[in-house]
């Protein structure tokens, strides 16, 4: 056991780096999230059989073990859904990747076996979010595109760098003494990040966006409530951003873009950004409409779809979208069902009802703890709306890193697992 803490003390700095690196280089290296998941994956299963002793106190923790319930409920009725209504081979690659959210306890137990403290923790977000931020500039000054995507598609890009950025001021609550050095590493986050999600074009992400900055400066603003200065910088702060990106030709175009979407529309022309996505929501729904209960299976979706472009109701260019019809929620409605829906809600709230009390009691600390949760579930609940996040590997991936980071704050507080 001895060889073990020495083995874990010299590897440690390593370890936390790799922490630290995953939410962004996911998203910006080719295969750099499937590998440190099951990286954190192998570490935490030879954790948890060399020291189980050790970890049953962990597994017998009450909120633990509701989370990890949580999880086991999403995963199998995915693998009920496959086993008994679609067994195709989509359903068979939607299935795969839900079984990655089943790594996530095996990296609560890497957390605890490096106990990262706290404040490690809140200062590797807003790194994530220099390095989105860094990359896109990198991206757009290379000549490689207009639209921001990384390794990934730019909706995902952007709901990931909107996560990050949202993040990335939490020292400035959590910690006791803020020294100019970590506003300013705070605030980079936070431009930076900004940039990210403008460049990568993605509308529900700006919207995300927003909603995430204002609270931010709220979250701010209460912490600092007797700092002017503070108060006065991060005020300026968010709108130098505002006025700065805004102005951003890219972004000016989709706008324009949008309104040209909207107006076709209205003329009868379905066939744009918009009026598509509004098509497919309407075949996700009826699919649902059809098997209710328990759903019409992954495929049931495209399948409906084909149908209908077969009939000639649909234009043959639609079958590009029969993996997804662009909604996490109506996907789960008419793939799973009530059921499957209900299981999703369980898991997004999750996050946010574990630490919601943090919230309200007062303390700096348990106030960043708890804000947490707040972001995680408020980036996933809008971004849902738009896109399908769990037909994504490093979206699930990201997932249930947070998921394990929102757990390890929560026990946190407590003195006898304290890192």
């Amino acid at each position: 056991m001895e060889l073990i803490s020495q083995t874990t003390l010299k590897f440690r700095p390593i370890g936390l780096g790799l922490i630290a690196i995953f939410p962004a280089f996911g998203f910006i290296f080719e295969h750099t999230s499937s590998g440190l998941w099951y990286i954190f994956c192998l570490i935490g299963l030879a954790a948890l059989c060399l020291r189980y002793r050790h970890s049953l106190p962990l597994i017998d923790d009450i909120p633990i073990r509701a989370g990890m319930l949580v999880l086991l409920l999403y995963v199998l009725l995915s693998a009920a859904n496959f086993w008994l209504i679609d067994n195709s081979d989509m359903a068979g690659s939607r299935l795969e990747r839900h079984l990655l959210l089943l790594i996530t306890p095996f990296f609560l137990f890497y957390l605890f076996i490096l106990r990262p403290s706290p404040t490690f923790i809140f200062r590797s977000f807003a790194f994530g979010a220099i390095s989105m931020g860094l990359y896109s500039i990198w991206y757009r000054l290379g000549g490689q595109g207009v639209r921001v995507e990384g390794v990934t598609h730019a909706i995902h890009f952007a709901n990931a760098s909107v996560l990050l950025t949202a993040l990335s001021p939490l020292p400035l609550v959590y910690e006791k003494r803020t020294t100019p050095w970590l506003w300013a590493w705070c605030l980079s986050g936070l431009f930076l990040g900004c940039l990210a999600v403008l460049w990568s074009l993605s509308r529900g992400a700006w919207i995300a966006a927003f909603a995430m900055l204002v609270m931010t400066a709220l979250m701010l603003a209460i912490r600092h409530i007797n700092n002017r200065m503070a108060i006065a910088s991060v005020i300026s702060a968010l709108a130098l951003i505002f006025a700065v990106l805004w102005q951003i030709d890219s972004v000016e175009n989709r706008v324009r873009a949008t309104i040209e979407d909207i107006e076709k529309q209205q003329n009868g022309d379905m066939y744009t950004s918009i009026g598509i996505r509004f098509m497919l929501w309407d075949n996700a729904w009826q699919t649902f409409e059809s098997s209710p209960l328990f759903g019409a299976g992954f495929s049931g979706h495209g399948e409906r779809l084909k149908e209908s472009i077969e009939e000639g109701e649909l234009k043959p260019s639609m079958h590009r979208f029969t993996t997804e019809p662009h909604n996490q929620y109506l996907f789960e409605l008419a793939a799973k069902g009530v059921f499957g829906l209900g299981s999703f809600l369980l898991l997004l709230a999750f996050p946010l009802a574990i630490n919601f009390r943090q919230l309200t009691r007062g303390d700096h600390r348990a106030l960043a703890i708890g804000m947490v949760g707040l972001t995680v579930f408020i980036v996933y609940a809008v971004a849902g709306m738009t896109i399908t996040l769990f037909d994504q590997r490093r979206m699930i991936h990201l997932f249930g890193f947070m998921y394990a980071i929102i757990l390890y704050l929560h026990l946190s507080n407590d003195p006898k697992w304290a890192p």
